[in-house]
């Protein structure tokens, strides 16, 4: 709800330095047709972060996720560890993949 007293709804949202561009991302990902489990989303952010994060400009980071999930109960709390290993790895993956198709066609 903004001041003016205006109601949004949101399937996603992005915060910080590439929130634009990231955004833009999760509004591609078109949740409210085809909703996807929490575990499969955490995959989705991290690929999204790795995308919009700057290697020239911006420093290295750590990945870390939180959730609020029916799993737990509603409280916030941090995404298991596995889950969090298996995203960064398969956000690696897909950029390994489109460096080197960007390498083949340039």
């Amino acid at each position: 709800m903004d001041p003016a007293g205006q109601c949004f709804g949101y399937w996603g949202m992005a915060a910080g330095k590439a929130a634009v561009a990231a955004r833009t991302l999760v509004e591609k990902l078109n949740l409210s047709s085809s909703p996807k489990k929490c575990a499969e989303l955490s995959k989705e952010a991290a690929k999204i972060i790795r995308e919009v994060h700057d290697t020239a400009r911006d420093k290295a980071y750590d990945l870390e996720m939180s959730w609020v999930t029916e799993g737990t109960k509603g409280i916030f709390g941090l995404v298991p560890e596995e889950v969090l290993k298996e995203a960064e790895e398969q956000a690696a993956k897909v950029d390994e993949v489109s460096e080197l198709s960007e390498d083949e066609s340039g």
